[in-house]
């Protein structure tokens, strides 16, 4: 198992255990908010920087941190991993969505759609992936001409213009089949 997957599944386990999942989410994100500084990261990830000074400026940044989140981190240090901590922070969010039964879903339009669409939208998805909870998040882009593109975890519906203008001008080229 990679390095990063261990140590989200094993956060994710803790944070079962001590029944703080939501607290730990907040957590981690502010943790996050630090290590994703490229100088903090240079830092750490050091050969020439002592232990003791990466783990006591450490605990100087994450005062407000759970311990067991700053072992982590401490660990991570130790082992030359530290540059993960956003790929940690990824997967730990997976598995909690995952034990929450959260589905994530991210739409792509060229502007902004109604909220009446978004909740349509989620209805036919909830139907559609027999899931009990959809987070959806918009994004917006230029390029896809018009229609939609909606990606749930690894799975894409093009409903976009861009690709069937695409496919038609593939199909034209080709001539019939």
């Amino acid at each position: 198992m990679i390095s990063h997957l261990r140590y989200a599944k094993a956060l994710f386990e803790l944070s079962k255990e001590n029944s703080s999942i939501e607290n730990w989410l907040l957590q981690m994100k502010e943790a996050e908010s630090v290590l994703s500084n490229e100088d903090v990261i240079e830092l750490l990830d050091s050969p020439q920087v002592p232990e003791k000074v990466k783990f006591d400026g450490v605990k100087t940044l994450f005062t407000n941190i759970d311990i067991l989140i700053r072992n982590l981190v401490f660990l991570m240090i130790r082992n030359g991993d530290v540059s993960k901590f956003n790929l940690v922070i990824d997967e730990f969010n997976k598995l909690v969505d995952t034990h929450m039964g959260i589905t994530r879903v991210q739409i792509t339009t060229v502007e902004k759609i109604s909220s009446q669409q978004i909740n349509d939208i989620k209805q036919k998805l909830l139907d559609v992936f027999n899931v009990s909870k959809i987070e959806i998040s918009e994004h917006f882009d230029d390029n896809i001409i018009g229609g939609i593109v909606i990606r749930v975890g690894d799975k894409v519906i093009d409903a976009s213009s861009r690709t069937k203008i695409g496919n038609m001008k593939e199909f034209l080229i080709k001539g019939s089949v």
